[in-house]
């Protein structure tokens, strides 16, 4: 008995180590693991979560782009504000206010460490394109240098539609007015996932006899259309006959036909996400980027590489919702076209059939009470 009973002790001192063992090893995974999760979720989670991450390769910067010459040792906290301060650098805070704001008291703004108050003066109007005071600018100009803090003004604008970005653009390079102007063709942006081959904005480019007085024709980035792009390879330099666009969304857009040159053509072109033939036909005063394949118009090269730097151009337009930081760094201004497209940003123009009415900005006249919508807190 005695030695069953070793047996059996023994026995369960093994079952209860093994228990012991396996508890410890799902321990390290569960760590392991919720430190990953807290690395890739920008939380901090345990001692060193960046050992977790996989070192990030350099890349050469775009040499156009000038390189951050701000020191990290000159940044620090005060006042609850983020400041830096250098040997030749001394940065000050500041807010920028509109109506929105509604009433402010600019004395405590300012016993709370702001030194400076940029001030909507007025807008252009979404919905109506009309230019509007902002009903709060007198008092907040008033009240902010009572308060002591020095102020600057701004105007709030966004183009209507296609036609006013393109008379804005073209006034702007009437009147002398530093170029490259960039124009957004955002209701067709193939990196948000448009189709990349409507052509409403460009046709009215092509309508508008205005290309004839600019330096160089306008540059568009761009169309796909397969068949287009091929359809160039071979005839560098010669003059043909094209039908291209339309070829996904044919519900808000039409195939533009046009005879003009075919200026450049590269193959197999990778600079982007996926590779593509590329050709630039050049019709009615722009020059047009064609695509094999649905690239995104997002840096200089996707122009330079067919032969036209976007600097040299006075006006440039991409399939773009907001500009890259590369066209950011050469545009002298930029401005935003609510296009036609799968990703159309003038809310009110589509056909929604499934959301409950009245919602906004769809609908803008109805009762809405803020309190009753609060969803609360957990504790």
């Amino acid at each position: 008995m005695k030695h069953r009973r070793s047996s059996v002790g023994r026995t369960r001192l093994i079952l209860i180590l093994l228990c012991i063992v396996l508890a410890a090893a799902m321990l390290w995974c569960a760590l392991s693991l919720i430190l990953r999760v807290g690395t890739y979720s920008g939380r901090t989670v345990g001692k060193d979560p960046v050992q977790e991450q996989t070192p990030v390769e350099p890349v050469d910067l775009e040499p156009t782009v000038p390189e951050n010459s701000y020191d990290p040792a000159g940044f620090y906290e005060e006042g609850g504000f983020k400041r830096y301060k250098s040997e030749d650098t001394l940065a000050s805070v500041g807010v920028d206010v509109s109506s929105h704001q509604q009433e402010i008291d600019w004395e405590l703004v300012a016993a709370n460490g702001v030194e400076f108050a940029m001030i909507r003066v007025g807008y252009r109007g979404y919905t109506e394109g009309e230019i509007q005071p902002d009903d709060y600018f007198v008092q907040n100009i008033e009240g902010a240098r009572a308060a002591g803090l020095d102020v600057g003004v701004y105007f709030f604008s966004q183009a209507l539609d296609e036609q006013e970005a393109i008379d804005v653009a073209f006034k702007a390079v009437e009147a002398g007015d530093p170029c490259p102007i960039y124009l957004s063709d955002s209701g067709d942006n193939p990196t948000a996932g448009s189709s990349s081959d409507c052509t409403g904005f460009l046709r009215l480019l092509m309508e508008d006899s205005r290309t004839d007085k600019l330096r160089s024709p306008v540059l568009y980035g761009g169309i796909y259309d397969p068949q287009a792009t091929l359809a160039c390879k071979g005839k560098v330099g010669q003059e043909v006959t094209l039908t291209f666009g339309a070829k996904f969304d044919s519900a808000t857009t039409q195939p533009i036909t046009a005879t003009g040159t075919v200026k450049a053509y590269i193959e197999n072109w990778g600079r982007s996400s996926v590779k593509s033939d590329l050709a630039l036909f050049s019709s009615c005063g722009v020059d047009i980027v064609l695509a094999e394949a649905h690239v995104g118009y997002t840096t200089l090269e996707v122009f330079s590489d067919l032969g036209r730097d976007p600097r040299e151009a006075d006006i440039v337009v991409c399939k773009l919702g907001y500009l890259t930081e590369f066209h950011s760094a050469i545009a002298k201004r930029s401005i935003m076209a609510l296009s036609k497209g799968s990703t159309n940003e003038d809310l009110k123009t589509l056909h929604y059939t499934k959301v409950p009415r009245p919602i906004f900005p769809l609908d803008d006249n109805f009762p809405y009470d803020a309190k009753a919508n609060l969803i609360p807190k957990h504790q």
